[in-house]
């Protein structure tokens, strides 16, 4: 349909179910466009240099009169006739005016929810995400969430990494827990890298001002062992009412400690282990894929040891689904309740300074030595390491339960006679250890 668009001509015009347009009799391209439900706005068409149409809309009708709009449609008109692609330059202005208004915490809201999306199309693990949105959280918010990310500099996120180093390191040693600060800000410098490559993908902007930077300093490799002392203390103050009171740990969150050594999981499957998962008649405990570092899912057999600190922790779950409740019994607690419980306990008994995952190098350790004598292949399928190459990874996908069950009994027996100061009998001489080791 095409008139001279007036308002006694727009009156007129009424909703047919369909959308339609009205086209300008005065000037070529520009139009009224009508909607199924009747609402009316000015428009302007016009053909781009590639062949390609454009369309500009001015505004609503009831916003503009149609000489109003007609005036705007001029100016549009003759920027196309510059060279100028209207509608690309429009969005581009709204692009630039959204950017300069959302921040850096915006972003990381959309990053996130793209990654849980990931979780739940099984790309990524739950407990990845987790960690990403704590990391934001704790560390990369405060210092950084407030600016508008298209105006974020290189500079000002450098000085952001170095205060997390810096603040971690100081933080944490007055509560004895080992955290490197270094690796910590590593992974918040990784986050942030992920959050403008994600964008970039996303043609959210053009730019990724971290790009370039390095990791303020190199992360080390642990090699922190608790010895037989370390960890008669450590046991004793987890399993009696007056250890616990000294070392400011509640019950459920030692046994979650006593566990990592018992079973070798790291702390995040302790932490959000559900009673759906433990089976105490078959006596094992099967960890689903999204909670696992090596996305495969996991069973690990239960000794005699782990069997009755979850027999006790169920007795005080009241109820909940998760075998660590949180304080609002929606969820498990966190990874880091058991970190922190880890560096107090520590701290309280005097000594050096140790974390939940060296719980696992230590049973890791115990395994494979004189005392024990488990194979390596054996002690890497309990650890759910990858063994052999890309055939048997792919190809055996066997579980080797008799052998992990025969691994773990043995730690579990092991760590529980070093924990009484008593020796097993075993056919085996141990070698002479000096120096505590």
């Amino acid at each position: 349909m095409q008139i001279k668009i007036t308002a006694k001509e727009l009156a007129k015009l009424t909703a047919t179910g369909t959308d339609y347009n009205v086209t300008d009799s005065a000037l070529p391209g520009f139009h009224v466009r009508v909607s199924r439900a009747g609402a009316m706005s000015y428009r302007y068409r016009y053909q781009r240099l590639d062949g390609s149409q454009g369309t500009v809309t001015i505004g609503l009708v009831q916003e503009l009169s149609p000489d109003q709009a007609r005036d705007i449609a001029r100016t549009l008109a003759h920027e196309r006739r510059k060279g100028a692609d209207p509608a690309a330059d429009r969005k581009a202005s709204r692009d630039a005016e959204r950017q300069a208004k959302e921040t850096f915490a915006d972003l990381a809201k959309q990053y996130l929810a793209a990654k849980q999306m990931a979780v739940r199309l099984g790309d990524m693990r739950a407990t990845t995400v987790d960690g990403y949105s704590r990391m934001l959280r704790v560390h990369i918010l405060p210092r950084l969430g407030a600016r508008p990310f298209a105006d974020m500099k290189r500079v000002e996120i450098k000085l952001a990494i170095k205060d997390i180093m810096a603040t971690t390191m100081e933080r944490h040693q007055a509560t004895n827990r080992v955290v490197n600060g270094g690796r910590v800000a590593g992974a918040a410098l990784s986050v942030i890298k992920m959050i403008f490559t994600w964008a970039i993908r996303e043609e959210l902007t053009d730019k990724n001002p971290a790009q370039t930077l390095q990791p303020p300093a190199r992360y080390r490799t642990r090699e922190r062992v608790l010895n037989d002392a370390e960890w008669r203390g450590l046991y004793a103050a987890s399993t009696t009412r007056d250890g616990r009171g000294k070392v400011g740990v509640t019950e459920p969150t030692a046994i979650a400690l006593l566990l990592c050594a018992f079973t070798m999981l790291r702390r995040a499957s302790v932490a959000g282990a559900k009673w759906s998962e433990v089976n105490f008649e078959d006596r094992t405990c099967a960890i689903p894929a999204g909670r696992m570092k090596s996305k495969r899912s996991f069973v690990v057999p239960l000794s005699d040891q782990a069997l009755r600190l979850l027999a006790r922790a169920k007795e005080m779950a009241d109820g909940s689904s998760f075998v660590f409740p949180g304080r609002d019994q929606a969820g498990p607690i966190e990874p880091d309740v058991i970190a922190r419980a880890m560096g107090r306990s520590m701290k309280a008994l005097s000594f050096a300074a140790a974390a939940p995952h060296d719980l696992r190098r230590t049973s890791r350790t115990l395994m494979t030595s004189e005392r024990i004598g488990i194979s390596y292949e054996t002690a890497e399928r309990c650890m759910d390491h990858a063994f052999g190459g890309i055939i048997a990874k792919h190809y055996d996908l066997n579980a080797y339960l008799g052998p992990k069950r025969q691994a773990f009994a043995a730690l579990g027996a092991e760590l529980e006679s070093i924990a009484e100061a008593r020796s097993l009998p075993s056919n085996l001489v141990p070698i002479a250890r000096t120096g505590g080791e």
